[in-house]
């Protein structure tokens, strides 16, 4: 296990996400309170367990503040600064190797769910070739792990917008990159809108920039969805490719 350092992100995030769901509000012809919880990451952002149909205090009282006409990115950014002062945050002291970490088992499956931060701040980039050894060597330890630990799991799947990018795709066997099915846009999740995060927390101008630029003249929900530069790919495959790939027996 690793210590690293947490991510704090900066309004121009709130901002952004806030920018969309407008967007989509507008052209749907609904409240754009109504589009908060599924149409952007604010809720995972506040550290908040609710949904359509969970109910949550903190959450109704924030979306009464928007209906009221509070500043929305104003008050998330508020919100999420206070939840993040009371220890709510991404918890960076669960297991993981390196950048990588998996739920186990998913959702009831002998499926191993790996998932992929960025806990690397050297000079190099995180998936740059300099790093790769780097890398691999997490997932080979990882897996070493999930063996000894879980000799049942039989596959392993992601869910990503970075399944697109060869510098992450050259980390997994083939027959894992090559499973990946296209999901579209999916909203209400990191894996989509983790596109737009730099390594320092801030915002990726290379994938935000063209993002804002296409959103302002859309005229449909479609539209809006594929001003994305990146939508989610999900691969999953046999544990095996994994252990013959980094010699795990």
């Amino acid at each position: 296990m690793n210590t690293t350092q947490r991510t704090v992100h900066g309004r121009e995030f709130f901002e952004l996400q806030v920018t969309f769901a407008r967007k989509v509000a507008d052209v749907q012809g609904v409240a754009v309170s109504e589009l908060l919880m599924e149409w952007t990451i604010l809720r995972q952002l506040f550290h908040l367990r609710v949904n359509p149909t969970t109910p949550n205090a903190v959450w109704d009282a924030f979306i009464e503040g928007v209906e009221a006409g509070d500043d929305i990115a104003g008050a998330a950014y508020a919100l999420y600064i206070e939840r993040m002062a009371a220890g709510l945050r991404d918890d960076d002291e669960r297991e993981h190797w390196g950048c990588f970490e998996y739920a186990y088992p998913w959702r009831g499956e002998p499926t191993v769910g790996m998932h992929f931060a960025n806990r690397d701040y050297t000079p190099h980039g995180t998936l740059s070739r300099e790093r790769m050894p780097a890398r691999m060597s997490e997932l080979r330890a990882m897996f070493a792990h999930i063996r000894e630990a879980h000799p049942d799991a039989r596959t392993v799947r992601g869910s990503s917008w970075m399944h697109n990018i060869p510098a992450y795709q050259r980390l997994f066997p083939p027959e894992y990159v090559a499973s990946a099915e296209r999901c579209g846009y999916e909203t209400g999740f990191w894996a989509l809108w983790g596109q737009f995060i730099a390594r320092d927390g801030g915002l990726r101008e290379s994938t935000t920039r063209p993002f804002l630029e296409r959103l302002r003249t859309q005229t449909t929900t479609a539209g809006c969805l594929r001003c994305f530069p990146y939508e989610v790919l999900k691969p999953r495959c046999d544990i095996s490719a994994f252990h013959r790939l980094h010699a795990v027996e």
